[in-house]
C-alpha cells in the first residue's frame, strides 16, 4: 500500500475537514487538480526543488531519500495537463518537497486484512491526526514514535481508557498510561471526536525530554491535517532547515506550522 502513499498524502492535505478538531484544516479549493490555485506551475523548478530535497536529506542520512526523491520527480513525468501543475505547484520549494518526501517514508503500511499499522522507518513517523481506530489512536501514535526512539526509548505496559468518554457527544477524556524506560506516564486526552488531542504530542516531548540524550522529538505540521516526527539533534535540524528550509519545532515547546501550505498552492 506504500506506493502510492505521497499521492495519498496530498490528497489528505487537500481534503483537511473543518470543525473538527484543532488540527482540521478547511482548504477553498475542490480536491485534486482541478482545484489548483495561483500561477502556472514551473515544473523545471519543481524537479529542481525535489534533487536539491533529497540530495539534502541523504547527505543527512534519511535512508530512502534519493530513491523517493526520484520517484516524486518521476509523479511529474507520469502526470499530464492540470495533474502537472498540481504536483508541480506542490513541489515548488525545497521545503515542500522535503516534507513530501519524509511523508512518503514515514507514513507506514496498513494491513488490508486487519487494518493494523506498521512502520516503515526508524528515522521518521507520518501520520494524519484525523484516526480510524479511535479506542487505540494513542497506543497506536506510540507505536510510531517507538519506531524512531527505539535505540533511546521503551514504551511498554501501554493501556487505553475511554470509559470516560462520551461517544455521542464528541466529548470526555481518553486517558492513556504507560511506562517510558520503566517510568510511568499518563496523559489525560480531550476527546475530540476521530481527531487526536495534539497535547499528546507536546507531553511526549516532555516525556522523552527527561532521557539522557542528545537528541528531542522534532514536530513538523504537514500543512494539512497531519504531522511528522523526528528524533534528532538540534545540530541535524538546523541543517536541514538551513538546506531545505524546512523547519522542525522541538515537540516539548509546543508545536507549530513547519512550512506553509498557501505559499505552494
Amino acid at each position: 500500500m506504500k506506493t502510492a502513499a505521497a499521492a495519498m498524502a496530498l490528497l489528505l492535505l487537500l481534503t483537511g475537514c473543518s470543525g473538527q478538531g484543532a488540527i482540521g484544516q478547511a482548504f477553498p479549493f475542490e480536491t485534486g487538480p482541478s482545484g489548483v490555485s495561483g500561477p502556472p506551475a514551473d515544473v523545471k523548478k519543481a524537479r529542481k526543488s525535489i534533487e536539491t530535497a533529497a540530495a539534502a536529506l541523504e547527505e543527512l542520512g534519511v535512508e530512502g531519500a534519493a530513491e523517493t526523491g526520484t520517484e516524486l520527480a518521476e509523479s511529474l513525468d507520469g502526470a499530464s495537463g492540470e495533474e502537472t501543475e498540481w504536483y508541480a505547484s506542490w513541489y515548488a520549494e525545497p521545503s515542500a518537497a522535503a516534507a513530501a518526501i519524509l511523508m512518503e517514508l514515514g507514513c507506514g503500511e496498513w494491513d488490508e486484512n486487519t487494518w493494523e499499522w506498521s512502520p516503515t522507518s526508524h528515522q521518521v513517523y507520518w501520520f494524519d491526526a484525523e484516526v480510524m481506530n479511535l479506542d487505540v489512536m494513542y497506543t497506536e501514535t506510540l507505536a510510531g514514535i517507538q519506531s524512531i526512539t527505539a535505540e533511546d526509548a521503551s514504551f511498554t505496559d501501554i493501556a487505553e481508557d475511554v470509559s470516560g468518554v462520551d461517544y455521542e457527544a464528541d466529548s470526555g477524556t481518553q486517558t492513556i498510561t504507560f511506562r517510558c524506560n520503566g517510568e510511568p506516564c499518563r496523559y489525560d486526552a480531550e476527546f475530540q471526536g476521530d481527531w487526536l488531542d495534539e497535547g499528546f504530542l507536546v507531553y511526549m516531548g516532555k516525556v522523552l525530554d527527561r532521557l539522557e540524550s542528545e537528541r528531542c522529538l522534532y514536530a513538523c505540521f504537514d500543512g494539512g491535517q497531519g504531522y511528522m516526527l523526528m528524533w534528532q539533534t538540534p545540530a541535524w535540524a538546523a541543517k536541514l532547515q538551513k538546506a531545505t528550509g524546512l523547519e522542525l519545532t522541538p515537540a516539548a515547546g509546543g508545536l507549530s506550522s513547519g512550512w506553509d501550505l498557501w505559499s505552494v498552492l
